[in-house]
Formats: C-alpha cells, structure tokens, sequence
C-alpha cells in the first residue's frame, strides 16, 4: 500500500511539473507577442533572442503599412492587437488594429474641454504611449486624462484630469505595476503621482509633487535584486517609491532640471542620464540651440544685442521667427515669444541669452541597490558631468553591460555600465533632432532621427553601422517589436517589417 501510494504521489507530481514546465513555456509564447507599453518589456527597449532585417523601409521588406492620425505615441501590443493614440479634427483619438495586416479593429475619440497650445514646433496632444495588461488597454492625454478599455473596444472606466500648464504638452506615459496604474502629473494644478487601481480606476495613493514643474520622464520599474522600486525623475531629482504604498524610499538631488529621459537597469545598476538647455550657459548654450558649425562672435555670446542684431534681416530690432535657420532656437521660437507677436524683442530675449536659466545639472549616474533617504554619496557607483553625449530626449539603452546613448546631432555612445569608461563617441552623419530612444533586436540597435532616418548599428563595444533606413516623412516614436516582426510609427503612417522568406511576395 505504501508503495502504491508513493508511485502515484511521484506519478501526480510528474504530470503536476510537466504542467508547470508546459505553463511556463505558453507564458514566454504569449511574452513574445507583447510589447506592453512604453520602451517594452520591462521598460527595457529590447527583444534579445530575435531578429529583423537589416534594411528596411517603404518597399523593402515591407509587410504593410496604414494610414493613421497626427501623433508621437508609440505602439502598444498585446497579442494580435496594436494600440496607438493620435489627434484628428480636434479630436483625441484611440484605435486598435490587427497587427498582422494592419487592418483596423476598433476606434474611438474623445473631445477636450479646451486645446493645448505648444511652446515647440514637435508637440502634440498625443505623446503618452498606451499600456496594457492583456485585459484592458488604457490611454493618456494631458488635455483629456485616462480611459480605460477592454481589448476589445469596451470603455471600462475614465478619470478626467485637469489638463496641466506645461510649454511642451505632456510626454510621461502611463505605466503598470502588477494591477496597479502609476501616472506623473507634475506640472499640474494639484501635482502629484497617482497610482489607480487599474480595473475600476479608483485611487489607491496619490503622493503630493509640490515643486516639480513638467518632465517628460515616464516612470521606471526597478525589479533589482532586493526589491521591486518604482523610479521617478522630476526637478533636479530622482526619486524612488514603494509602488504599493507611494513612500519614498530614497533620493538623488541635484540633477536635470527638465528631465526628458527614463532611466534603465538591470538587477544590479539603475543608469539615469539627462541633459536640457536649461542647464547649460555659455558658448555651450548658443552651440545646443544652433546649427553645429555656426560660429558666434566672443560680442554675440556676451551680448544679447548683438546677437539679434545677427538675424535682423529687416532692422526692426526684433528677431521674426523666419529669420532663424533651421535650428532648436527656430523650432522653440515661442517658448521665449512670450507675448506671441511673432518676434523676440530685446526684453524677451536677454533673460535667455547664454545663461543657465535653472538650478541642476547635466549629469550620468549609476545607483546600485539598497539606499535609503539621501542617496548622492553613498549609493552612485559613479558619475559624468558636462559628458557631451548626454541626451535630450531618447532614453538609455542597456545590454550586456553596455550603456547606449543618442543624443541631437548624431552623436551615439556606447560606455561601460560597471565603470563609466566610454567605449566609443561617434556620430552617425545623421544630424539634427532625435526624440526615439534606442532600441535593440537580437544583435541590432536602432538610432533613429526625427527626419526620418534609422540608422541600425552593431551591439558591440565597437562603433559599427549595419545600414541607413530612409523613411519620407519624420519619426517621433520609438519603433515596437513582437514576433520577428518591427513596427515603426512616422508622422502619418504605420509600419510593419519582417525579413522577406523565400516564396514571399517581393
């Protein structure tokens, strides 16, 4: 009898590991075909055991591409659905569509209470990326608030939000933690964090953001080895917060004023690095709003006078927005226009002339696990200041110990995640901006600059590119990738590539 009973008890628990082992495998199947939400699985911007092709664009490996609303999100993506938001008519739009054909799904809008107004010529009303949990999908607009949806197209719940005063629209996307929702509303009337709950929408905590103006930082999740933290940059500042309860667990002061970047990790390292015009002065400053090779006079850097009087082209004193090159001062003009007549005049302008217009600075840091309260000198493993590859906008991207950087004009890094040493500075030849952070497929990082070019170089610590992707139209949106299939969002259209097999239509 005992052994009777034995052999059945070591029979069940055969067929009970079997089906753990057979569980565990349909979960990394359905993992593959998710690209949940902002920057990916994990916040990581990478599908490590994949592939794409190395060229790519309209007409080559091409699967399809649609039309689809004005808009800077990325695509969100749960098995066969993609979710992307836009802005159509004065509309806030949400649509879902067949990811393997591009076919539409499903569509809804919603209408604001008021318009925002843009101090930059890239803003938008629909830059939050989508996330979702495989039961609902759920979408955030700085003019509307959140509206949660089943996958199929169901409106769950909604939390209308005041829409924040911000010069640059709102750029934080929403992110989950377990069935937990978190949004950043600094900037806001009543600044804060919020952590809904995500099937009813009800508030579970809200910590207060007093001081923190706009970031376009969406939070990070932290999974280190001791613990799970929610990552949160804002005014000179990064912060880290239990995700159940909303306490801070530590600090970092002193950091960029307008962060635009989210940090990456793995379980041993948070990397964080952000740079902002704001926190530069000097000829520096003059040289990251203009054309690089523009050279201004010692007299045009030391007097604002002077140096309207270098784009004057009519002698009204002034400085007309047609009178600027091509340039982030050009694409900005409204942010120093203050009385939107069109022209900087003297009064407006000198407050911004190569002056720091911020406390913080432009820094790098590694943090290692386990801090608590102020953590500048006892847990940042190391740090760069003034490191000309700091970016503006694209987050870092971490692999194999390396830590790639993307920053306007061109310039990508690759550098050592344990130590800081810099592998490599090169630029690409693609200058002007870059809001898309890296991402990585298999061996391949894509770099891609808002004209519409993806340049694919090697995962090495040697500099290397694979090749050039020209697209007709600008990409604001980090690409997506599920199933050996990538996913690119341009100004109008979105994009399905796969490597071309044999028998494949060409």
């Amino acid at each position: 009898m005992t052994y009777t009973f034995t052999n059945t008890v070591s029979k069940l628990l055969r067929v009970a590991i079997l089906a753990q082992v057979c569980c565990q495998v349909c979960i990394q199947a359905e993992e593959t075909d998710q690209w949940p939400g902002f920057l990916g699985p994990n916040g990581s911007a990478m599908a490590e055991d994949a592939s794409i092709p190395t060229e790519f664009g309209p007409g080559k490996n091409e699967l399809w591409h649609i039309d689809t609303p004005e808009g800077h999100s990325s695509p969100c993506i749960w098995g066969d659905k993609l979710f992307l938001t836009g802005f159509r008519d004065r509309s806030l739009v949400m649509l879902a569509v067949d990811r393997r054909d591009g076919s539409a799904l499903w569509e809804k809008t919603v209408q604001a209470e008021r318009q925002e107004s843009f101090d930059h010529i890239a803003a938008c009303p629909a830059m939050p990326t989508p996330c979702s949990d495989g039961e609902r999908v759920y979408f955030s607009f700085g003019a509307y608030g959140l509206q949660a949806y089943t996958l199929g197209g169901d409106l769950v719940w909604e939390t209308r939000l005041p829409m924040p005063k911000t010069m640059f629209g709102i750029g934080n996307s929403p992110v989950l933690v377990g069935d937990a929702l978190i949004l950043v509303r600094d900037g806001a009337e009543d600044p804060c964090i919020l952590c809904l709950n995500a099937e009813d929408g009800s508030i579970r905590w809200k910590r207060p953001r007093s001081g923190f103006r706009s970031n376009y930082s969406t939070p990070f999740v932290w999974r280190n080895k001791l613990r799970t933290e929610l990552i949160v940059a804002g005014t000179n500042n990064l912060s880290s917060l239990d995700p159940k309860t909303g306490q801070l667990i530590w600090e970092l002061t002193d950091t960029c004023v307008f962060p635009c970047t989210s940090p990456a990790a793995d379980e041993n390292t948070l990397l964080f690095a952000a740079w902002t015009t704001g926190n530069v002065e000097g000829k520096a400053r003059m040289d990251a709003n203009f054309p690089e090779g523009m050279a201004f006079t010692d007299q045009e850097v030391k007097d604002p006078k002077a140096f309207l009087a270098r784009f004057d082209e009519n002698g009204d004193e002034k400085v007309q927005q047609t009178e600027l090159p091509a340039s982030r001062a050009k694409d900005s003009f409204n942010f120093i226009d203050r009385n939107r007549d069109g022209a900087w005049s003297l009064e407006e302008y000198t407050p911004f002339h190569s002056r720091s217009a911020a406390s913080g600075r432009n820094v790098m840091v590694a943090i290692k696990p386990g801090g608590t309260g102020a953590i500048n000198e006892t847990h940042v493993v190391w740090e760069k200041e003034r490191f000309k590859g700091l970016p503006y906008v694209p987050s870092p991207l971490l692999s194999h110990g390396r830590v790639h950087l993307v920053k306007d004009g061109g310039i990508v890094s690759c550098l050592d995640a344990a130590t800081g040493n810099v592998h490599y500075m090169k630029r690409n030849r693609v200058s002007g901006e870059y809001y898309a952070s890296p991402m990585k497929v298999g061996d391949k990082i894509l770099v891609t600059a808002a004209n519409g070019t993806i340049t694919v170089i090697g995962d090495g610590e040697a500099f290397e590119i694979l090749a050039k992707n020209v697209f007709d139209e600008s990409i604001f949106a980090t690409p997506a990738f599920v199933n050996d299939t990538l996913y690119i969002r341009s100004k109008k259209h979105l994009w399905a590539f796969a490597e071309k097999r044999s028998g494949d239509d060409s």
